[in-house]
């Protein structure tokens, strides 16, 4: 990428006057501070490097020498405290990876301690301690005493003399903020000087304040950088401050780091200091000044400093003593190294945890150069510091005070010579009367001297006018009054200032005191740039109606060419209303025509993405065109998804950087039969993406006894909108959605049986058929069934336990017992002759269960005169057995006598009929348990006896790999005596898991699932493969065999209801016939298609990822073979082949397979 740069010409001005603003798109590079003694230096002298002092030395005189020796230039020396500066585009600069360049620095002056920086060595003569800070690079030593650089981002250049050529970099370009319609969050990211920019208005002819052009054109592009100042919004991201890059982990991770953690972070292997305090610089500044007592070296206090010890704080004052010191070869005092680490410290980022700070003073001392600014622009730390009273920042970078704005407690503000443009919104009041008798000295706070530059305006050429309406704010939040400024308006009141404040390179006439029309502007020549300037003075429109002690100038660079295109970078949320809202100032980028800019890269965009990816997330997407989400979702041409790379075209472009919660809440539950709906589980969260739909499958889970059956989306309103089954993924759901994924409830198939209150079995078990979320309690009727003569009583479980509560039917799949109790029979008995004439007759009564009492036939006989007694038996002439109940004579008994008499009557024997045997009347036999699968299709019934009425379950025939598997648990006969097996289904992946019926046993129908015979080989046919393992029980893994894979079988043994081969290697593998097929099975290894084929992206086939012609030749590798809807036994499967990237048909009709 080119790079462009503004760069002081010194047309005019003194160079210890030098102020500049530099844009290039590696960010603001700010060089490193060398201090010029002001007493050496003249108006119209260049200084040799005799002359330049190195602030990073605590002695005097203390000259630093490179390997190449810098020569003076006058292109290149200033003498404004700052060293010269060149672009080096080399982003993986960082402090650490220059700690060695400490090595090439000669120092006259030592420390005698290689971990104490501060520390001098008054012996005199030569030391090599790398211990010692050097501008520009600014070395401190690392833990172990070695050198660490804390650059913060910034190259260390000019280390080797002049520089005629450099790398150059974007310009950058203010436009008015994003065109659609958004509005501003109240915490928006960034400064506002300037409104509004407009083209071509015509020029106000009753307007005020005119001022006339200058000529002073004394900035240029390309070239070196000297800078004293930051442009708007430009700064330096924490990931860059950081003595390496990727210390710094963003705030959620350094709050998370306890307050008393010090030393190496285990998770990282970094100091903790600096994932909680990433600015290097600031935490040297912080041990010389406050901490250096209690840590004795600056290793030591790296590694022992927590944030716990900052709640000794109490005032953190820079004394102006502190940053100076004397050297008897100069003739001024010389800098040491706090004024070096107050000058090149960034951000305060930490100092948060100074829970007792009331006062705060970094004023650098300008006695050591002329007017040097400190680097210093983030103090959004102390927003979190309630305790302060008394700020002062002077000389320093700062253009955001919203930190201090919320602090009830401030007495004492004092922000002058910042790059401040707004001072409202303080709670304290700023204007805070003080005491007499001095009537001037009536604010609690002051911003004087305040000068912020904005990026360069691309103006085309044949450019009229340029209206630039202003957006600086007091303290009472009105809007001051700006001037256009042609140097007049400070040249005298400020000449100590001039050159912080550019004269306007046009005309310029107020249309009101907010608005200021530039016209006639000059077109700067080649390489320079011109200035479009207004500025504000708190006495201006006279003392004391503005008390404020406010200023500020606000200066806007331009060129004219039509060769330069622009890209507007823009920042916002999407909020939950589908709105947009602004949440940091928009950042200009621009350059030459066809030029590629990125913005993923380019330091003018990293730092705001930085805060905001640290904020919101790194849930975004970027958008061309208006930026408006819904264009983007409607498709419609006027907002797409635009990559972070481009080139700068002659038709200005803009790109929206859109934010949005990634997280999105999802339910799982199902609905009663009122409607109700009820989770199942705790609803959890998923990162969505505005850039990748969510497969909505994916976000099912597996929930015991419950399967996938649907989603829907609820709104905040509690509107339900389902989700058509075709539709597989969803665009982005704002966070006042949420994705609803509805499940059925399992079918439950519960065995029950029933027997009376002695647990005897008074019917055939039959099967219950539920769903997961049907219960029965002590008051169901569920299954219950007329028995006759039997009333039922309660129900148990299948271990005998009485249901006194709700019971799920999940909690019931071992069965349900119905216990019945027996009724009162009432039992005739008759007494009859040997030829069946009854004699008497009589009524006995007993329950229906209970057994027949000992001695119950003589119990029951009587005195017939003339007739003995003979036997008894039951009404239908059977023997009453020895373990009779009344049941057994329900009907009746007769008790037989012989009549006496001389006449032998032989007796007659009735014919005992034997009970007529009623197959499938009698319960299940129960049988030891057993595996088995089906060959063809078959049918799950509830009775014994089949039916079409009675059918539970049809399992159409599957491929060997996915045949359904039942474990046999008893069996049965129906009327013709045909076999049953009463089986539970124990497809684990098929929603007909658990269902309880019985099955055919015909082994034409099915069959053991395990080997019981010993082949001599085996091929493994799961698409997945198979394990081996140490034990029987399929316990400690050895190795995994793929499919295909042809194994040696040495012997089988048995396992439960399962079998396992024992290879010849030792190993155990399964002996299912689902995964493993006895003999050498041939496996396909490529397959060419014959007509035009699809790829897709699951074994269904219902992703399609590619389409391959009918008349391009192709061939593919086949990996496995597999088998559609493998576990839905409602759906017949198909053969397809897995290739490196997705899956094919195996239809013999659209491919050639080669085995």
């Amino acid at each position: 990428m080119t790079n462009y740069h503004l760069n002081h010409s010194f047309k005019r001005f003194p160079g210890h006057y030098f102020y500049v603003i530099a844009l290039v798109s590696a960010g603001l590079l700010w060089g490193h501070t060398t201090t010029v003694v002001k007493a050496s230096t003249s108006e119209d002298s260049t200084p040799s490097s005799g002359t330049v002092s190195s602030v990073d030395q605590p002695a005097p005189s203390t000259v630093l020498r490179t390997s190449a020796t810098t020569q003076p230039s006058s292109t290149e020396q200033n003498t404004d405290g700052f060293n010269n500066v060149r672009v080096v585009a080399d982003s993986s600069f960082s402090n650490e990876s220059t700690a060695t360049k400490i090595a090439a620095v000669e120092p006259v002056v030592t420390t005698s301690n290689a971990d104490d920086p501060g520390s001098t060595d008054s012996s005199g003569g030569t030391s090599t301690a790398s211990v010692t800070l050097t501008p520009p690079g600014g070395t401190l030593p690392g833990n172990d005493g070695s050198s660490a650089v804390p650059d913060t981002g910034q190259t260390d250049d000019n280390q080797t003399g002049s520089q005629t050529s450099v790398p150059a970099t974007n310009i950058t370009t203010i436009t008015p903020d994003p065109e659609n319609t958004t509005q501003v969050a109240p915490d928006a990211l960034g400064v506002k000087p300037v409104g509004s920019i407009r083209l071509n208005v015509p020029i106000p002819t009753t307007g005020k304040d005119a001022i006339k052009a200058t000529d002073e054109y004394y900035y240029t592009l390309n070239g070196p950088i000297n800078t004293t100042y930051q442009l708007a919004n430009y700064h330096t991201g924490l990931a860059n401050v950081s003595i390496k890059p990727g210390t710094w982990l963003g705030s959620v991770y350094a709050a998370s780091i306890p307050t008393n953690a010090v030393g190496t972070d285990p998770k990282t292997s970094n100091n903790y200091i600096d994932e909680w305090m990433p600015d290097i610089w600031f935490q040297y500044l912080l041990w010389l000044t406050e901490y250096q007592t209690q840590f004795s070296t600056w290793a030591g206090f790296r590694n022992s400093f927590s944030k716990s010890d900052l709640n000794t704080l109490t005032n953190f004052t820079i004394t102006q003593a502190s940053q100076q010191t004397t050297s008897p070869t100069s003739t001024g005092p010389v800098a040491t190294p706090i004024f070096t680490a107050l000058q090149q410290t960034q951000s305060l980022e930490g100092l948060q945890y100074a829970q007792n700070l009331n006062t705060i003073n970094f004023t650098l001392n300008t006695t050591l150069s002329d007017y040097t600014q400190s680097r210093l622009w983030d103090i959004s730390s102390l927003a979190k510091i309630p305790s302060l009273t008394s700020v002062r920042f002077l000389y320093t970078s700062i253009q955001d005070v919203s930190a201090l704005k919320t602090n009830k407690n401030l007495t004492n503000i004092e922000l002058s010579f910042n790059q401040i443009s707004d001072i409202s919104g303080f709670a304290i009041t700023w204007i805070g009367q003080q005491t007499p008798p001095d009537i001037n000295d009536n604010r609690i706070g002051s911003a004087r001297y305040n000068s912020i530059s904005m990026p360069l305006l691309v103006l085309k050429p044949g450019t009229t006018s340029v209206e630039v309406s202003y957006n600086v704010k007091e303290y009472d939040g009105s809007l001051v009054h700006m001037y256009p400024s042609d140097g007049s308006d400070f040249s005298t009141d400020y000449p100590e200032t001039q050159e912080m404040y550019k004269p306007s390179t046009a005309d310029a006439v107020s249309e009101d005191d907010q608005t200021i029309v530039f016209y006639n502007l000059k077109t700067p020549p080649a390489g320079d740039v011109g200035w479009l300037s207004a500025g504000y003075v708190f006495w201006e429109d006279g003392y004391p109606k503005d008390p404020s002690a406010f200023d500020i100038w606000v200066s806007i660079p331009y060129i004219i060419n039509d060769e330069y295109g622009t890209t507007k970078v823009n920042y916002e949320n999407l909020m939950p209303n589908g709105q947009q809202e602004e949440i940091a100032t928009s950042t200009p980028l621009s350059g030459p025509i066809s030029n590629p800019f990125d913005i993923s890269t380019d330091r003018n965009t990293t730092y705001p993405l930085e805060w905001l990816i640290d904020k919101y997330g790194s849930n975004y997407i970027v958008l061309d065109g208006t930026g408006n989400y819904s264009d983007y979702l409607a498709n419609n041409g006027l907002a797409k998804a635009a990559p972070v790379t481009g080139n700068y075209s002659t038709d200005p472009q803009s790109l929206t950087v859109l934010f949005a919660p990634s997280q999105l809440t999802v339910q799982h539950g199902y609905y009663q039969s009122d409607g109700q709906f009820t989770s199942l589980v705790p609803d959890n969260q998923v990162a969505q993406s505005l850039t990748t739909n969510l497969a909505i499958n994916d976000q099912a889970t597996d929930i015991q006894n419950f399967h996938y059956k649907g989603a829907e989306i609820v709104a905040s309103d509690g509107t339900v909108t389902a989700i058509d089954s075709a539709t597989t993924s969803l665009p982005y759901l704002s966070v006042d959605h949420l994705l609803r994924i509805v499940y059925a409830p399992n079918q439950m198939t519960i065995p029950v049986s029933y027997v009376d209150n002695l647990s005897h079995v008074i019917n055939p078990t039959t099967i219950f058929t539920g769903t997961a979320i049907d219960s029965v309690s002590p008051t169901s009727t569920t299954a219950q069934l007329p028995i006759a003569n039997y009333t039922f009583d309660h129900y148990e479980l299948s271990d005998g336990t009485p249901v006194t509560n709700t019971v799920p039917l999940t909690d019931l799949q071992a069965g349900l017992k119905l216990v019945y109790t027996g009724n009162t029979l009432q039992i005739p008995v008759n007494y009859v002759d040997n030829l069946g004439q009854k004699l008497q007759s009589a009524q006995i009564q007993g329950v229906v269960n209970a057994p027949l009492p000992a001695g119950f036939a003589a119990n029951l006989q009587i005195n017939i005169p003339n007739y003995t007694f003979s036997y008894i038996e039951t009404a239908n002439h059977q023997p009453i057995p020895a373990n009779a109940t009344y049941d057994t004579i329900h009907d009746g008994i007769n008790l037989v006598y012989t009549a006496n008499s001389t006449n032998v009557i032989p007796p007659v024997t009735p014919e005992v009929t034997p009970p007529e045997e009623k197959p499938g009347e009698n319960a299940p036999e129960s049988v030891s348990a057993k595996v088995i699968y089906a060959l063809k299709q078959v049918s799950l019934h509830t009775s014994v006896n089949f039916t079409d009425d009675n059918i539970l379950m049809t399992y159409v025939k599957k491929p060997r790999i996915y045949r359904p598997r039942f474990m046999v648990i008893g069996t049965a006969r129906d009327r013709q005596n045909r076999l049953r097996y009463l089986v539970r289904d124990i497809n684990s992946k098929s929603d007909t898991y658990g269902l309880i019926g019985y099955l055919t046993a015909d082994p034409e129908s099915v069959r053991s699932a395990y080997y019981h015979i010993v082949p001599k080989t085996i091929t493994v046919i799961n698409p997945k493969g198979i394990n081996a393992y140490a034990n029987a029980d399929l316990t400690g893994k050895l190795t995994h065999y793929r499919q295909g894979t042809v194994l040696k079988v040495a012997n089988i043994i048995k396992d439960r209801t399962a079998t396992r081969f024992i290879l010849t290697n030792g190993q155990i593998v399964t002996a299912s016939k689902v995964l493993v097929k006895m003999g050498t099975i041939a496996q396909p290894k490529t397959t060419t298609k014959l007509l035009a084929l699809n790829r897709y992206g699951d074994v269904n086939l219902t992703t399609r990822l590619e389409h391959f012609k009918r008349v391009t030749p192709k061939s593919f590798t086949i990996l496995n073979w597999d088998y559609s809807n493998g576990y839905d036994y409602h759906v017949k499967s198909l053969k397809r082949y897995q290739i490196g990237n997705g899956y094919i048909t195996a239809y013999s009709q659209l491919v050639k397979s080669d085995y």
